[in-house]
């Protein structure tokens, strides 16, 4: 729905003109207004009540010193005791008023705006989902956490105790100065001079000031994401008894972010005894002048009395809207950090960037090719060298090759969490770049080295939470000759799993991958054997229920031990990049080269 005769579109426009000109001086801009319009504009019925409601209530304050006024010469000094209570009757009613409107004013604010932010939240973590695998290559996902958190929850302070009071508090300023006006236009004129230190004051601050919230926020966000990084190796940093050097590496952090606190509170401390001090000198100058005034006759006591209610009443607001600058400030140094995370593009979905959540998963009607791919993570060094592979239709492909030779790189591309720099993925033919991502994610598994599970059920695991599953997930746990073993648990397909499996062995851990991935029946399985890690008789039933699992599927599998690939369709031997050898177990044997030299150096040993 919408208003009858209103362009929402030239509001928008509108607000991005004031906000160039109005915000700046806040640390805002245009472009921050711009990216928080879209959140805002399907609560704008409630914002605009809410500001009216807050506007009667502001405005209400310029009628008490007035009144007071005139209680003053018409009823006090004119000895009318009706007059007073006539007024005093009718101020009282007015506070009332005023309070209720008030309360509805900021209470509407307030539920708008966290409307607002549980949808900018919801929205953030949806996109941090999509960011590209090459971003959190570079950013801790501590920093990730802070902006969806912290720096949200600093946009919730900036409506529950900064929009809502500031706003109001502009009201009444104006209301003040309007009444002060309509009093007296001496008193008016000597009180305006005050406006221009006030401004430069003003000025003065706000970029020292914004500078300072900024270095905070950047400071909270390395500690968080240092917290964040020691909490999830905390058991290498107990195994090599690394506690000392963690400590000094937070304590380190702890007093740049003590520093950069330390430099806010002293800003504050400057700044609102600054205005306050000109306050003062406000008001002094306004007694002695008005003063002057009704001595000499020119001005009625009443007159003073509300023009000094009306100078207090106008420097309240600018005492509080000092005191909310900083959470002003603190929001739109979030709000800034939102907008620069909330602009990262996403995951390449091109042609299709609008692709549906429901898109059914793709066929693999003859395979996959590999056809002159380069990759590089830096631009400087190639991490993959002119890869060309063809992967038929049931083919398992075998990676083999030691650290750094491309095969963690290989299995990027095939997931998609990189473009090739250069040369291209066919799929039946398609450029894989012109194949939408969210059908392609489901058409194709992965089975990581390191296995993440979620805190939740054993089934709940199995099938990502989602319930549709269950069935197919118990068929393959039977398939595989493995449901027995998962229902003799406690609890059976319900055993609560703790954080990151905690309470599951390596090769459980594995299992449930393995099986996990099958659940959505996919065409292309990618598995980073993760077996070398386990011992012989586990790595034994892993391999059994695998080969059971995986009797007619494509698979591209990483291989840590050159015996677990005997039974390939094609071994790929890379080697710094490039492929060095292709073919059979025997055949690759029997040529000699760079694969026999591994085997024979122990075929049962560990590559890395």
């Amino acid at each position: 729905m919408s208003w009858p005769g209103v362009d929402w579109e030239e509001v928008r426009k509108g607000m991005l003109t004031m906000a160039s000109v109005r915000l700046r001086p806040l640390g805002g801009n245009p472009r921050l207004i711009s990216f928080f319009w879209p959140y805002i504009q399907p609560y704008r019925r409630m914002f605009f009540l809410a500001f009216g409601l807050s506007l009667w209530s502001g405005a209400m304050y310029a009628f008490s010193p007035w009144l007071v006024g005139i209680g003053v010469d018409r009823g006090i000094l004119a000895g009318k005791p009706h007059v007073i209570i006539l007024l005093a009757v009718l101020i009282g009613s007015l506070e009332i008023l005023r309070c209720f409107l008030g309360y509805a004013g900021e209470s509407l604010l307030q539920k708008a705006g966290q409307k607002v932010l549980a949808n900018l939240r919801g929205q953030l973590f949806s996109r941090s989902l999509w960011l590209p695998s090459a971003y959190y290559i570079k950013e801790p996902t501590g920093k990730v956490v802070t902006r969806i958190t912290n720096d949200v929850q600093a946009m919730s302070e900036l409506f529950s105790t900064g929009l809502a009071k500031v706003f109001v508090d502009l009201v009444l300023l104006l209301a003040s100065l309007g009444g002060l006006l309509w009093l007296d236009a001496r008193l008016f004129g000597l009180t305006a001079l005050s406006l221009p230190l006030m401004v430069v004051t003003f000025r003065f601050f706000s970029k020292r000031l914004m500078d300072v919230q900024r270095r905070v926020k950047v400071c909270l966000s390395k500690i968080n994401a240092f917290i964040s990084e020691n909490f999830s190796n905390l058991p290498t940093v107990r195994a090599l008894f690394a506690h000392a050097a963690q400590i000094q590496g937070f304590e380190r952090l702890n007093e740049a972010y003590c520093e950069a606190q330390m430099g806010q509170v002293h800003m504050n401390g400057l700044f609102q005894p600054a205005m306050r001090t000109i306050n003062a000198l406000s008001v002094s100058a306004l007694l002695w002048a008005g003063g002057f005034f009704v001595l000499k006759g020119k001005m009625e006591p009443g007159v003073l009395v509300a023009s000094l209610m009306y100078i207090q009443q106008m420097y309240r607001p600018l005492r509080d809207m000092t005191e909310k600058y900083s959470v002003l400030l603190s929001a739109f140094a979030s709000l800034e950090r939102i907008v620069s995370f909330g602009s990262l593009e996403k995951e390449p979905m091109s042609p299709f960037p609008r692709a549906k959540c429901n898109e059914g998963p793709l066929l693999l009607n003859y395979g996959v090719e590999f056809r002159n791919v380069s990759l590089s993570y830096d631009g400087k060094r190639n991490a993959l060298d002119s890869v060309s592979l063809c992967i038929k239709k049931g083919e398992r492909i075998a990676l083999v090759g030691e650290t750094g030779a491309g095969k963690s790189s290989m299995t990027s591309l095939m997931l998609r969490f990189f473009e090739p720099t250069d040369g291209s993925i066919l799929w039946d033919g398609k450029d894989l770049h012109t194949i939408p991502l969210v059908g392609y994610r489901k058409t194709i598994a992965w089975v990581p080295q390191s296995i993440g599970l979620f805190t939740g059920t054993l089934l709940e695991n199995l099938t990502l939470f989602d319930e549709l599953l269950a069935p197919k997930a118990l068929a393959l746990l039977d398939q595989a000759g493995l449901l027995a073993y998962f229902e003799a648990k406690p609890s059976g397909l319900r055993f609560r799993i703790q954080e990151g499996g905690a309470n599951l062995s390596l090769g459980e851990k594995q299992l449930i991958g393995i099986v996990r991935s099958l659940v959505k029946d996919p065409e292309l399985l990618v598995l980073d054997e993760a077996t070398s890690a386990l011992d012989p008789f586990t790595e034994g039933l892993i391999q059994r229920a695998v080969e059971r699992l995986l009797h007619d599927k494509t698979a591209l599998i990483v291989a840590h031990r050159l015996y677990t690939v005997q039974t390939a369709s094609k071994i790929v031997v890379l080697k710094q990049g490039r492929v060095a050898q292709l073919g059979t177990h025997a055949s690759l044997l029997q040529a000699g080269g760079y694969y026999a030299s591994l085997f024979q150096a122990g075929p049962l040993g560990f590559l890395p």
